[in-house]
């Protein structure tokens, strides 16, 4: 290589960092004598002499109404030369960076031809008025396309570009310009375009970028800004450029180059104005001064770019970024587009036209329609929601009630009569057990023969993980030994019939009550208020091995059931695998995003409590760039461009650090899969809960991985795709291995044992009133 730039006679990378041509008219003898010596000191300089060719259209655009014959202007040019040598005439134009001199028409002439044929659309006058504007640019990226459209339509006196970057190759997909220039200051970059579009025009150069110490030389020296357009990556420049604009009363412009969105902030009319229309408020800006991560940007990347108003693309990018992109992508066209409508707003602007202030977006998606064809058909909601059924009403139930009386198996003898008071307390207990998703899918209903019925209300369970209700009798078995304790606990025994009904699924169970005369009943009660799921992800402690037996054995009285525990490193490594892989399934499964993001996300404490069920993501120990990427992930069309592009391992992120931070996981197993055996799983889980509530650990089920074997296994693999199956089928051949490679149980619930700090906040219950009906 040595030699081939010895034999080029060059030197390596860009040295060379002008940026501003030199003009010589050398109709002056001084100027003339100049370029002489630039041209014998040069003799590699290309000439290029189009002066003539400029002179006849000159001519022409000065006189449109007449029509020349080649002659005819020839003549008209000479008279306009008036003897003088047309080498003498206009300017010289020297590039040194190209090492290009260029001849050319003076300024006034030179503007009067280059801008002809925006008249009308600009006016003299208008023209005239733009040439006297000054305007900041910050940002090189959409910022230089702005630039080039201000340069082309001559629409400023004075230019200032900022940037501080050098152009990358990567740079090129947007930035105009080409690949010689290549580590070279964007801002040199963007100068030399204009530069040889127009000679004449200002350009300001700020290559430093813009920093805390030279804003306000930016926007006030040698005369204040008209209009600043910011367009830097910088968060802190974004914020500060503002505050510092909104002080001297500049209007600022700015295109996001995603959905050709424009924000305008008119602080020359609005003062008072907050920044960014007050998207920010709620954040603390000290903070940006020294963010650096992601983590720590995204809250304000987020306010700023609206996660609800970005592009299904954008939102679907976000989550690779850093794990298959490196950075925020931006296309040419958006950039271009946004170039274009920033400058035609800055141009209208200035001219004193009703430019207010807002957001506006100018989105070819939204503007030409396309005809996409979809993989996943965007009517599969309505479809699904249909299965849901209706919910159970008073009016149901009570005719459902009295057709069940018409059968003798539902008589109790020796049942005794409750005060509501009593009922209402024992529904309370009930109540207080785990549910899929806080779902909590029960109706309650006390009749007059002094029977306690328990219907399932599918409407609220429905979903992808809960094949043939195997969720629900869970949720089931956990409320009837939460019922039982409290019964207990005052005096009462309970006789539990299930499924007494064979021909009507929604009766699970009926419940009798007689006196209880053992007066010592398990302490676990004391617990069933205490008991909640902990999703903190805590620094990994070690659980004691009596603690590990105790919760063993206090399920000895659950026929078939039994417990496994996984604790050593190299376990939890492979189950992280397998469980955030799971995770990553159901949430880019069309029908499992549906019941995650639509149906059990509860998005802030309000809401949460206004449902009284589904799960606050206040309860999720997440960091603010998760949780922002949780409210990126509820766009099922972004997700879906996701699952197209086989892409979304940035989904495990979340579930791998909760694996690996847990000091065990706990695999409850049956012997078999009958509403039998899944009843009786819901109260050994609750057992298990209780026991480890009073040993000061916390309990979070992890159980989707299990249930989606079900769905795969159990249920025909309805509802999955091709895909999803074989990765299936894969990650269950893994976890047999893991956890029962000799094991003929059916394993039914599986989750992570920590200890730690309770949680602050805990899912809601819905209230007696709403779940407890008296016939």
């Amino acid at each position: 290589m040595k030699v081939l730039y010895e034999l080029a006679n060059c030197i390596k990378g860009n040295t060379d960092l002008s940026w501003e041509p030199s003009i010589f008219k050398i109709s002056d003898s001084s100027e003339k004598e100049k370029l002489y010596t630039l041209l014998k000191s040069n003799n590699n300089i290309s000439i290029f002499d189009e002066i003539k060719s400029q002179l006849l259209e000159l001519k022409k655009l000065q006189n449109p109404s007449i029509k020349f014959s080649k002659e005819d202007l020839e003549i008209v040019v000479n008279n306009h030369l008036d003897g003088k040598s047309i080498d003498e005439y206009g300017v010289w134009v020297y590039y040194p960076w190209s090492n290009r001199l260029v001849h050319c028409l003076d300024e006034e002439e030179f503007t009067l031809v280059r801008t002809n044929r925006n008249i009308y659309k600009i006016t003299p006058e208008e023209r005239a008025l733009l040439s006297k504007q000054k305007v900041g640019v910050i940002g090189l990226s959409v910022g230089q396309s702005v630039s080039l459209a201000l340069a082309m339509e001559r629409s400023f006196g004075e230019l200032r570009i900022a940037d501080f970057d050098t152009l990358e190759l990567s740079n090129l997909n947007r930035i105009r310009t080409g690949i010689h220039t290549i580590g070279l200051p964007k801002t040199i970059v963007t100068a030399r375009e204009i530069a040889e579009i127009d000679p004449f025009l200002k350009i300001t150069c700020y290559h430093e970028g813009i920093t805390e110490e030279n804003i306000h030389d930016f926007l006030m020296k040698d005369g204040k800004l008209d209009v600043l357009i910011e367009e830097s990556d910088g968060l802190n420049i974004k914020i500060k450029s503002r505050i510092e604009a909104r002080k001297l009363n500049i209007p600022v412009i700015m295109d996001s180059s995603d959905r050709g969105m424009l924000d305008i902030e008119r602080f020359d009319l609005e003062p008072d104005r907050p920044i960014f229309h007050g998207l920010i408020e709620h954040l603390d800006l000290n903070l940006l001064k020294t963010a650096k991560t992601n983590e720590e940007k995204v809250p304000f990347i987020l306010a700023i770019v609206g996660v609800d108003t970005m592009s299904k693309r954008m939102k679907a990018t976000l989550p690779e970024i850093e794990e298959s992109v490196s950075t925020w992508p931006q296309l040419a066209t958006s950039v271009i587009l946004g170039g274009a409508i920033a400058a035609d707003t800055y141009r209208r602007l200035v001219l004193g036209e009703n430019i207010r202030s807002g957001r506006y977006f100018f989105d070819p998606n939204d503007i030409v329609n396309s005809n996409i064809s979809e993989k996943i058909p965007t009517n599969f909601k309505e479809i699904y929601t249909q299965t849901f059924g209706n919910k159970i009403d008073k009016e149901n139930l009570i005719k459902d009630i009295n057709e069940l009386k018409l059968d003798q198996t539902l008589e109790e003898k020796n049942s005794i009569r409750l005060d509501n008071s009593i009922v209402e307390s024992l529904i309370e207990s009930a109540i207080q057990a785990p549910s899929g998703g806080n779902c909590q899918p029960w109706k309650w209903v006390y009749t007059t023969e002094y029977i306690l019925l328990l219907f399932h209300d599918e409407y609220y369970s429905k979903s992808l993980l809960d094949i043939e209700s195997s969720g629900s009798y869970i949720a089931f078995g956990a409320a009837i030994e939460n019922l039982e304790l409290k019964a207990n606990s005052i005096g009462l025994s309970i006789s539990t019939r299930l499924f007494p009904l064979g021909k009507n699924k929604k009766l699970i169970a009926s419940i009798s009550f007689s006196k209880y005369e053992n007066q010592d009943y398990s302490k676990l009660v004391d617990y069933i208020s205490k008991r909640c799921t902990n999703r903190n992800i805590e620094n990994k402690i070690a659980i004691e091995t009596k603690i590990l037996d105790d919760l063993s054995t206090s399920i000895e009285k659950i026929p078939n059931a039994s417990i496994q525990f996984l604790s050593s490193e190299k376990e939890l490594k492979e189950l992280s695998e397998i469980i955030s892989a799971a995770d990553r399934i159901r949430m880019l499964n069309p029908y499992g995003h549906f019941d995650l993001f639509e149906r059990e996300m509860r998005w802030n404490h309000q809401e949460a409590e206004k449902t009284a069920d589904g799960i606050d993501i206040n309860t999720l120990d997440i960091t603010y760039s998760e949780k922002a990427g949780l409210q990126v992930a509820k766009d099922w069309e972004a997700i879906r461009l996701i699952k197209e592009w086989k892409k979304g391992k940035a989904f495990e992120k979340i579930s791998k650090k909760t694996v690996l931070a847990s000091s065990a996981y706990g695999i409850l197993s049956m012997e078999g899969t009958t509403e039998q055996e899944y009843f009786n799983a819901g109260k050994a889980l609750q057992t298990i809960w209780l026991t480890a509530t009073k040993n000061n650990i916390s309990l979070q089920p992890q159980a989707p991985i299990l249930f989606l074997f079900s769905r795969l296994f159990r249920g025909n693999a309805e509802m999955l795709d091709t895909t999803e199956i074989e990765e299936l089928k894969t990650l269950k051949t893994r976890f047999e291995k893991l956890v029962s490679p000799n094991n003929t149980k059916h394993e039914v619930f599986i989750f992570r044992l920590t200890i730690g700090q309770k949680p602050v906040v805990k899912s809601f219950r819905k209230p007696v009133k709403d779940v407890l009906l008296y016939e």
